[in-house]
């Protein structure tokens, strides 16, 4: 999902950024996320927060996300979507984890 961001972000002349969002708030915390977004691009910036600053986002996305951890395993879940949402915070559209980047940027020039 980052890659293809990032190829977007590198298709298009937009004025846009790339925010990732890290659910795993026990491992990611926000500098580790921001590392490993902006490696695909600079201009993508990573975020990371508390369990509850993180559920409050995704639940503004009405996305989910669980983690599941015993004493030899840990994951986590979530649901892989790419929104793009313009400066005002208006949703134009949803594209799914596997989306052509192609396509991403095409509709960020719109």
């Amino acid at each position: 999902m980052a890659a293809n961001l990032a190829l977007a972000l590198r298709s298009t002349e937009q004025d846009a950024v790339g925010i990732f969002i890290s659910v795993d708030t026990e491992r990611d915390d926000p500098e580790r996320t921001h590392a490993y977004a902006s490696a695909f691009s600079e201009r993508m910036i990573g975020l990371g927060g508390s369990h509850e600053q993180v559920a409050a986002a995704a639940g503004n996305f009405k996305v989910s996300f669980a983690v599941t951890k015993t004493q030899s395993s840990y994951s986590v879940q979530h649901s892989s979507h790419l929104f793009l949402v313009d400066p005002g915070g208006e949703l134009l559209d949803v594209f799914a984890l596997n989306a052509n980047p192609n396509l991403i940027a095409e509709a960020m020039s719109r």
